[in-house]
């Protein structure tokens, strides 16, 4: 299906978009205006995109922002985008460009692309995830959920599942669940679970990095552990459930901004040398900011344990450039 400009609407509350093949939006293209929905019993599967969007690809013309501009749209309530497949961005849902995804029920599972296997969202958009669940989804690179590119990208998270027992999200490189970089990005996980996702890279659960900046949980809150959990995720070389502040291989990149409140960190293991739960790096300019207050930090693991002793923070690594000399500016208050 291909769906453009102001009068274009799709609505799907059944039946089946199945093994279709195109350049960009295997299943479906909604470009500038259009707008879909999606609920109930509807599924798009095993859809091809050659490039971007193995199963929804959402994009404008150009990059735009600003008041009264309608911007594609898909709002999904129910049903189940699985196994689709790109070879370039976005294996379930692409936002190229432009676009806003709201997601309050059903399934994005087991797709397969470089980056965001699940959801890839890119410039100027947004994406907004309430409730259903984000699982299984294989990135060759980064992220099951992606949130990058170079200006006014947004993820927020108030409630679902990005994981889950038994069958997580994967990459190839950093952010198993979620990868969050670049200066204009932001990550807000309010409320959520993100659990059993695995990285070959950093950041099992969450990477972020580059300048992005990310909060879990919500600011204010004062009972400890009562808020977003990330468990059970592993990296294979750190920040087993959340890295942050990072920079990937490139010292010169690293910073941001990263505040956690009220959030359960449970479970998690590095398989490299630096934190089970959380890793921060920085280097110098870096300018990393780091907060957390009212959370609990349990039952974390660091796997490397190196017989020189520089195996750190089963809990939490905080770790500058290895000269010692970078930036990064913790505070801790009210922890478990």
């Amino acid at each position: 299906i291909f769906a453009t400009d102001y009068n274009a609407k799709v609505i799907i509350t059944g039946g089946t978009i199945t093994k279709n093949t195109a350049m960009w939006g295997g299943g479906i293209y909604l470009f500038n205006a259009a707008q879909m929905t999606m609920s109930d019993s509807a599924v798009i599967s095993e859809n091809t995109a050659n490039s971007n969007g193995g199963g929804v690809f959402l994009n404008q013309s150009a990059n735009v922002s600003g008041v009264g501009i309608v911007k594609p749209t898909l709002t999904m309530t129910g049903g189940n985008i699985e196994g689709n497949t790109a070879t370039g961005n976005g294996g379930g849902i692409c936002e190229a460009r432009g676009s806003v995804v709201d997601i309050s029920g059903g399934t994005v599972k087991n797709n397969k692309s470089s980056h965001g296997a699940g959801i890839f969202i890119g410039d100027v958009s947004n994406a907004t995830f309430s409730d259903g669940v984000i699982t299984g989804n294989t990135a060759t690179g980064y992220g099951g959920v992606y949130a990058c590119e170079s200006r006014e990208t947004t993820f927020t998270m108030t409630g679902g599942v990005i994981g889950g027992s038994g069958n997580g999200n994967s990459s190839g490189e950093e952010g198993g669940g979620i990868f969050s970089s670049g200066g204009t990005t932001k990550c807000y996980i309010r409320s959520a679970e993100i659990s059993y996702n695995t990285a070959s890279g950093s950041g099992g659960g969450i990477f972020s990095g580059y300048g992005a900046e990310l909060q879990v949980g919500r600011q204010g809150n004062s009972t400890v552990g009562n808020g977003p959990v990330i468990a059970h995720n592993t990296s294979s070389v750190s920040g087993g459930g959340i890295r942050a502040n990072g920079g990937g291989n490139n010292e010169s990149d690293r910073g941001g901004t990263t505040t956690i409140y009220g959030a359960l960190i449970d479970g998690n293991t590095a398989n490299g040398t630096y934190g089970g739960g959380i890793s921060v790096q920085d280097s110098v300019g870096g300018g990393s900011i780091f907060s957390m207050s009212y959370t609990r930090v349990i039952n974390n693991y660091v796997g490397n344990l190196r017989p020189d002793g520089n195996s750190i923070g089963g809990g939490v690594s905080i770790k500058n450039n290895d000269n010692g000399n970078g930036t990064a500016v913790p505070t801790f208050s009210n922890n478990q």
